[in-house]
């Protein structure tokens, strides 16, 4: 089943971490218990992207029985090749990085925290790089390497973790397989269990400490396709969905925030909206946001747009910086040039690094195939 507003949704959730990061960058504050700061600055979008994952790869494993060693290929190629590139290039300015943090033109509460991650980077360089090159970054504890996650590449933080996902993603549709029963129970475990493996990481870039949203989109991804499979009726299935997605929004509200919410309800927005036979006001909404091109757009270059934003960021800022550029114009410059270079960059890293690898993957097998007959 095609969700025609996923790519749209991953876009404008991508604009939200950009907007957040460009604002603080910008020598903007961002007051941490204000409603914008805490709607900005808390990782709510990535939630969504963590949910939108869970959904992805779930209905992925559920709908084709992939060998394991092809599915991780696939997934290797799909994250890791512009990841890498951005990689490289936010390590080649870390020197740079340092010099904007340390003549801010203006004094930020996110600053101190930015400084001592690059700081940190700079420290441990070798170890640092090597456990993000391998995306190791998430299952390395605190007391090994300091500050393990935020290093080098800051946003990259979340991307360890949905790696992570992606390698146990088959273990969870294989206990599946076996009876529902068994993986909602493994699953309870591991969310009891994540207060525990927080104390002894330290962060929250390992999966078993920071699951609960990738179970969202996964258990969505189940249910739906209990429907398709005529497991459930059309009552059962909406029935259990609204169960399930309010419980898990009210445990969030609970257990954490109000706002910690929100990533859930707008999932359960857009779900109800792509699952839902009826024509609504709301759905014709909905069509409106995110099946436009310029939200189908963002959708498409999202994955470099997240990867590579923080590089322009600092590049621009350092430049900024070194002109003496009086606060009056750096603000204005730095809410716009580094966008605009991160959109065009994200293109091209998308167009010719992205889709290359994507395709490469899923033809590897075809083109063994035409060489063994050769």
């Amino acid at each position: 089943m095609r969700f025609i507003g996923l790519d749209g949704l991953r876009g404008l959730m991508c604009l939200w971490v950009v907007i957040g990061h460009s604002i603080t960058m910008a020598g903007l504050e961002l007051d941490k218990d204000s409603f914008f700061g805490k709607v900005l600055g808390k990782g709510l979008a990535v939630d969504v992207f963590f949910i939108i994952s869970g959904f992805v790869i779930t209905l992925l494993l559920l709908s084709k029985d992939v060998p394991f060693s092809k599915y991780i290929k696939q997934r290797v190629l799909r994250i890791f090749p512009a990841y890498l590139l951005f990689l490289f290039l936010s390590a080649l300015i870390l020197n740079e990085t340092v010099f904007v943090l340390q003549n801010f033109p203006e004094d930020i509460e996110k600053t101190a925290d930015r400084l001592k991650y690059a700081t940190a980077s700079l420290k441990d360089f070798k170890l640092h790089f090597f456990t993000h090159l391998f995306m190791l970054h998430g299952i390395t504890p605190s007391f090994i390497l300091s500050n393990p996650t935020y290093t080098i590449m800051g946003q990259a933080w979340s991307l360890t973790l949905q790696f992570q996902f992606f390698i146990l993603a088959p273990l969870f549709i294989f206990i599946l397989r076996k009876h529902v029963c068994f993986l909602v129970l493994f699953v309870m475990l591991i969310l009891a269990s994540s207060q525990f493996f927080f104390g002894v990481m330290g962060h929250r870039s390992f999966f078993l400490v920071n699951s609960n949203m990738f179970f969202v989109g996964m258990f969505s991804a189940i249910l739906l396709n209990f429907n398709k499979m005529n497991k459930l009726t059309n009552t059962n299935f909406y029935s259990a969905l609204i169960i399930f997605l309010l419980s898990i929004s009210i445990y969030q509200w609970v257990s954490e925030r109000l706002l910690a919410a929100i990533p859930i309800i707008i999932w359960s927005i857009c779900f109800f909206i792509e699952v839902s036979a009826t024509t609504s006001p709301l759905q014709s909404f909905y069509r409106v946001i995110l099946t436009n091109r310029i939200s189908i757009f963002l959708g498409n270059i999202s994955y470099s747009m997240y990867c590579s934003h923080m590089f322009f960021l600092y590049a621009v800022s350092y430049v900024l910086i070194k002109s003496n550029t009086d606060l009056a114009f750096y603000t204005p410059i730095m809410l716009i040039a580094p966008f605009l270079f991160t959109v065009v960059a994200s293109y091209f890293s998308y167009e010719y690094i992205e889709k290359y690898f994507i395709t490469f993957g899923k033809n590897t097998k075809k083109n063994n195939v035409q060489q063994r007959a050769i």
